[in-house]
């Protein structure tokens, strides 16, 4: 495939690296991927980024990602999925089977389906990113990967291109009490990064290579952008996840995933 111009604000591949969950540098293209529905006529349509936290198919995104396709008790109403990539170019369409979101800031978590070997059916876990215990300093270089442009090629097979990318700018200000009432109520940074349409809801990265935000809003090719902070993330309760060593699933939180060491937080 031959790919196009990059975006406003775009950086080059390989100049930013992320911690994964056992500390080695994480393939970002593993562990983040696109998040799908799909309309009517059956073609997909992408909505946003997410990234996986937990082996085990639990997620965090943008709240305003989720919000169209959830009812009021988490349900999810719509076709609602993501494609996971993995090395050797393949891939896999993992139906997201719940979702919560955060009721004042830009945060939510889901689980997707489990995931199976294709050949030998075996359960197969998924790559993670590491949160960030505390955010870095104001000023400091940030960067999100993201899936901001995607095209869907109509006919039988449906072709679906999607072209990821890292974006970076500085970490410009702190607005712990929310940047407003009615936009961005929830814990949030300003940052120079530039937020495509598309990017909402990756993960936001520090000089460490922790996630300590997600992608909320942004102005199109403008270096003005708003990142919604991971810790408000931490409490959201995630229904139905099976743990090993669980008889059953049940809900938890992603607080209490970090304190069991499926997800880290440093």
């Amino acid at each position: 495939m031959k790919h196009r111009r990059m975006l406003t604000g775009q950086a080059p591949a390989g100049r930013y690296k992320a911690r994964a969950g056992d500390g080695k540098d994480a393939d970002l293209g593993h562990a983040i991927f696109p998040i799908v529905t799909q309309r009517h006529d059956g073609t997909f349509m992408a909505i946003g980024t997410g990234f996986f936290v937990a082996e085990h198919g639990v997620f965090v995104t943008a709240a305003h990602v989720v919000t169209a396709v959830l009812d009021e008790h988490g349900n999810v109403i719509g076709p609602f999925g993501l494609f996971q990539f993995l090395p050797g170019e393949q891939y896999y369409v993992r139906r997201i089977h719940r979702a919560t979101r955060h009721l004042v800031a830009d945060v939510a978590v889901g689980v997707a389906m489990p995931m199976h070997h294709k050949v030998t059916g075996a359960p197969m876990p998924n790559k993670v990113l590491t949160l960030a215990a505390t955010p870095p300093s104001l000023g400091s270089e940030v960067c999100t990967y993201a899936y901001p442009r995607t095209t869907v090629e109509t006919g039988k097979p449906q072709v679906v291109r999607f072209e990821p990318g890292y974006f970076d700018g500085s970490l410009l200000e702190h607005f712990p009490l929310g940047r407003d009432k009615v936009i961005l109520p929830g814990p949030c940074f300003r940052t120079s990064m530039v937020i495509h349409g598309g990017a909402s809801g990756g993960p936001v990265i520090g000089p460490n290579g922790t996630v300590f935000a997600v992608n909320s809003t942004g102005v199109e090719d403008n270096d003005i952008s708003y990142v919604s902070c991971i810790s408000a993330a931490l409490d959201l309760a995630i229904p139905e996840v099976r743990l090993p060593g669980d008889s059953s699933p049940r809900t938890i939180t992603l607080r209490e995933l970090t304190d069991r060491g499926f997800a880290v937080r440093r």
